[in-house]
């Protein structure tokens, strides 16, 4: 399993190490955490979830926890548009140089 990193306050969430802005709400409301989530972090095979309130203790997190995120994290990578063509070695095109 992957690195993951979940970021709630700023709607990140980092798949070994891209990170990309997800929409979380319906994942969180589908938890059904019983206190507001600060982050989760997942070293790819055991994690904790970390808690707003400074005062609650870390709870040890399971691949379950981390899962729906890995998945909406591949959803929203699977949405970005195709990266250019940066290929300075391509000759095929008819470009004219100008001196």
């Amino acid at each position: 399993m992957p690195r993951v990193s979940v970021s709630f306050e700023d709607g990140y969430i980092c798949v070994d190490g891209l990170c990309l802005p997800v929409d979380m709400t319906a994942i969180v409301a589908r938890r059904n955490y019983p206190r507001q989530p600060w982050a989760i972090q997942w070293d790819g095979q055991q994690g904790h979830i970390e808690w707003v309130d400074p005062k609650q203790l870390n709870t040890e997190a399971g691949a379950g926890d981390v899962d729906p995120f890995v998945l909406a994290h591949a959803e929203a990578k699977a949405a970005l548009p195709p990266a250019p063509d940066t290929d300075l070695a391509d000759t095929s095109t008819d470009t004219e140089l100008v001196n």
